[in-house]
């Protein structure tokens, strides 16, 4: 996700208005609106009063997408998929 969305839309450290859907992943922040298990027990928490996060702010965003290295399972950015891995300068990837 950019980091313009973050602010604008999910409004990350706005308090109640920040999206309860945003959460930090190993890509860095990730959307967890269209991921079946982690929206429903996040809706719990919220509606029981767990969460300072309240907002439900866009339509969410598609699942991040896991890459890792194959050779030192190094997690790596959609962004850096064709580029050698920073933990070990390998090329070869595996998909989560």
């Amino acid at each position: 996700m950019d980091d313009q969305k973050i602010k604008e839309v999910c409004k990350l450290g706005q308090k109640e208005a920040t999206c309860r859907y945003l959460m930090a992943g190993p890509a860095g922040f990730e959307c967890a609106k269209n991921t079946k298990i982690a929206r429903a027990l996040i809706d719990a928490r919220v509606e029981a009063g767990d969460f300072v996060a309240q907002g439900d702010n866009c339509d969410g965003e598609p699942p991040l997408k896991i890459i890792k290295c194959a050779r030192c399972n190094w997690t790596l950015r959609p962004e850096q998929e064709n580029e050698p891995c920073p933990g070990c300068s390998a090329l070869e990837r595996k998909n989560w």
